[in-house]
């Protein structure tokens, strides 16, 4: 065989398995990835897998994976470029014919929030590595690739908010509070007692008035009125993110220990979950922890205002107004309501 013979048959070869993975390359051909839950807490480490099937008889030499998520979503053993809020993960595979591969990355949730894949596009070269071709997916298919995180709770018992003094004030209080709808027995009448308190049946028995004792209220709730902005200066955009997410933490620290107690939680504040204000006053505790993992930094309404406006609607409820920081107009609202309680965050520890 001369020299032009080979060159021709090395040509042909080239060309028929260029041809051929351009062809075939995405056939048969399967990828899937997802997360072990999707749902956790904050600092939470979970799973990510990438699932690759190749059923076909052409093998896949080189296969590259690019995918794109939240910068809070961190990958370990693996190094991940950062660029602002988006982090991007790179990985390679070699996938024989009629073979299946997987990969399974750590992953630490860093901070509450909802996340999720945003991109994916794959990359793969034929076997002699002149021809790469790549491909993107619609990742909606991919259900799992959706996770929340929920936020996790101030550790308040070593900080100096005294929130646990706050929240045994709240469960004292409920206590000293008497139910006009539930009774206790019947007690001697006194000068104070209103006449429709009197239990005639038991004033004949006993041949003296005689009153309904009320039982101490079981169903007082409380009203969190949370403030996104981190100081008077976010107009619309939050500018100390790291602020708020403490007080989101505080206000978790807040629904866990009142679902021990059997309060029930009403959440207020001055921003939005697509575009609805947000007012979650849901009995289960898991539910207002999915609101504040949905909470975004944008200001619907500058608090002043907001909570101007909110605090005389509000009846029949404890209330905790939660603020990285206090104006002029929440000191006076807290000087003409005295029972309103307000809790600042600590951040002399510095950046969270």
């Amino acid at each position: 065989m001369d020299f032009i013979s080979i060159i021709l048959l090395i040509a042909a070869v080239v060309f028929i398995q260029g041809w051929l993975y351009r062809r075939y390359t995405f056939k048969n051909f399967k990828y899937n990835c997802f997360f072990s839950s999707d749902e956790v807490y904050e600092g939470d480490e979970i799973e990510f897998t990438e699932e690759i099937t190749n059923a076909k008889f052409l093998p896949l030499p080189w296969l590259k994976t690019e995918l794109t998520t939240s910068k809070w979503l961190e990958f370990s053993g693996l190094q991940s470029p950062v660029s602002y809020k988006t982090r991007f993960i790179t990985s390679f595979f070699s996938v024989k014919s009629y073979s299946k591969v997987r990969r399974v990355w750590k992953v630490k949730c860093l901070k509450r929030g909802c996340y999720g894949i945003e991109n994916i596009v794959l990359v793969v070269s034929d076997i002699l590595g002149i021809n790469k071709l790549s491909g993107s997916f619609d990742i909606s298919e991919l259900i799992k690739n959706k996770i929340t995180v929920l936020p996790s709770c101030a550790d308040y018992e070593d900080s100096n908010i005294n929130l646990s003094k706050t929240i045994g004030d709240i469960f004292v209080k409920r206590k000293l509070i008497s139910d006009p709808f539930f009774y206790n027995g019947i007690r001697e009448y006194t000068t104070t007692d209103p006449f429709s308190k009197i239990n005639w049946f038991a004033t004949a028995k006993e041949q003296q008035l005689m009153v309904h004792k009320n039982d101490f209220t079981s169903d007082r709730s409380l009203t969190i009125i949370l403030n996104i902005q981190s100081s008077q200066y976010d107009i619309s955009e939050v500018i100390y993110e790291n602020y708020v997410e403490e007080c989101i933490r505080i206000c978790a620290a807040i629904i866990k220990n009142s679902s021990e107690n059997g309060i029930s939680v009403r959440i207020l504040s001055n921003t939005t979950i697509d575009n609805i204000p947000v007012d979650d006053k849901s009995s289960d505790s898991l539910q207002l922890y999915r609101t504040l993992a949905n909470l975004q930094f944008n200001v619907y309404e500058l608090f002043d205002r907001y909570v101007t406006c909110i605090i005389p609607k509000l009846e029949n409820t404890e209330i905790i107004i939660i603020s990285s920081y206090i104006s002029d107009c929440v000191s006076d609202i807290i000087r003409i309501y005295p029972d309103i309680h307000f809790i600042k965050p600590d951040m002399s520890g510095g950046e969270i």
